[in-house]
């Protein structure tokens, strides 16, 4: 399970955050496959960097809402 750092505003508010997910890749011309190159991101869980905790249900579900592109983006840039 990997893990990226961001800042995000719900509800006014900033919130620092941990995102931690599974992440998949596979196909590449640069290794002889013909399969094109993929990248997916299975999000797990959301911890909140102040207090170490999981966020609540309802915050979790509103940062994916609102920032899940951006989430995915910030991984494939680290990981990819």
């Amino acid at each position: 399970m990997e893990y990226i750092t961001m800042t995000v505003e719900v509800r006014g508010r900033e919130v620092d955050i941990e995102v931690y997910a599974s992440i998949s890749s596979g196909g590449s011309n640069s290794y002889g496959s013909d399969e094109p190159l993929w990248f997916s991101v299975d999000l797990n869980d959301i911890y909140g960097r102040k207090r170490r905790k999981p966020v609540s249900n309802r915050l979790y579900d509103a940062i994916v809402g609102l920032y899940e592109d951006k989430i995915v983006d910030q991984f494939q840039h680290a990981y990819l």
